[in-house]
């Protein structure tokens, strides 16, 4: 008690039987209270009984197959939709995987046939860059050549195995939409035609490039090879 106030003990035993019959209240048994004695006041020790109660009990026994049955629910939902981000994530890694391949090989490609501008010899590279760098197991490129609205064939080059699948046809064309050649390649077996048609539309334009370049350079050859 605060400083100048009379101590009335009675007060503080009348609290402790309510200390110990207000847990009844709740279901549970008596509380166990000591009370002793301090200058000016008393302390309570309190024990509160931690049995739960006969109608939580009850209760809970009761609602145990509902609170499973949602528990299981949730579980459920929860490892779909977490099986739906690892499918998404699996997705995601395995088109940037793709999209990592075709730009290395594209770069591969094009730094191979960019190292010579002689048109016999970038046939032949492209063909077998195609089947070293892209993974085709077999390649072949055919160039066109229009004269007086007639178009030819002029050169063609191939490499890869004799043996292979159906091949995936290509047509190479230059600026301005004019077609200058044909490709065909046939993909490894065992591999995803799809996977092979994306790498292709990839790198077919940077070959049409490098087709047209060598064209370009072999028609200056002859040019100058005229005026001499």
């Amino acid at each position: 008690m605060p400083t100048g106030y009379e101590v009335c003990w009675e007060f503080f035993l009348v609290t402790a039987g309510n200390m110990e019959e207000i847990p009844r209240l709740l279901g549970l048994p008596r509380s166990t209270v000591t009370l002793t004695p301090i200058p000016s006041g008393g302390r309570f020790h309190i024990v509160v009984p931690q049995r739960t109660p006969l109608f939580a009990r009850v209760w809970r026994v009761l609602s145990w197959p509902f609170t499973m049955r949602t528990a299981a629910r949730e579980l459920k939902d929860a490892h779909e939709t977490l099986s739906e981000r690892y499918l998404e994530l699996e997705d995601a890694r395995t088109k940037l995987d793709r999209q990592a391949t075709q730009l290395r090989t594209a770069h591969s490609v094009n730094d191979l046939v960019q190292r010579d501008l002689d048109l016999a010899r970038t046939l032949d590279t492209v063909a077998k860059a195609l089947v070293d760098e892209a993974g085709f197991v077999w390649a072949e490129i055919t160039l066109r050549v229009t004269e007086r609205n007639e178009t030819r064939t002029a050169r063609t080059a191939s490499f890869g195995a004799a043996d292979h699948d159906l091949p995936l046809d290509r047509v190479l064309e230059a600026r301005g939409g004019e077609v200058i050649g044909d490709l065909r390649v046939s993909p490894k077996p065992g591999s995803r035609r799809e996977d092979s048609e994306e790498l292709l539309a990839f790198i077919v334009p940077t070959l049409a490039m490098a087709l047209q370049n060598a064209l370009s350079y072999q028609a200056l050859a002859d040019y100058r090879s005229g005026l001499e």
